[in-house]
């Protein structure tokens, strides 16, 4: 489906990206929300934005090397590896991911990956509740 609707229109641009490889200049995290696509919203071709997506765009602390650290090296590799020159974080209205952080007020459920995943920017629902 892919290859039919894009591949055909810009085969050359492909056939470049692909023999010299991606150059970003902008890596962007974003939500991993399905109405929130970064190359729409900034109307980029293909190779113009290195691109994470998370729930609720969080960029989380720097931390020991026990476990998995998808968002970090990917944010690693961007500007390691790839050179990128802008790291923008893009949010959004009606966050699914920041909405379940306002409804839990500062409490987690042990088994939800979401609160564990949320409770990264709980200090922040602290200070806007205080506001």
């Amino acid at each position: 489906m892919f290859r039919k609707h894009h591949g055909q229109i810009d085969h050359a641009e492909y056939l470049h990206l692909f023999e010299t490889g991606q150059t970003p200049k902008f890596l962007i995290v974003g939500c991993c929300d399905s109405r929130v696509d970064p190359a729409l919203v900034f109307d980029c071709a293909p190779g113009d934005l290195f691109v994470i997506r998370n729930v609720a765009n969080i960029v989380p602390p720097a931390e020991d090397r026990i476990g998995h650290h998808g968002t970090t090296a990917a944010l690693e590799y961007g500007v390691c590896n790839l050179g990128v020159e802008h790291v923008v974080v893009l949010g959004h209205a009606h966050c699914g991911g920041i909405l379940s952080l306002l409804q839990t007020s500062g409490t987690s459920n042990p088994d939800s990956y979401i609160d564990d995943w949320m409770s990264l920017v709980e200090s922040a629902r602290a200070s806007v509740e205080k506001i």
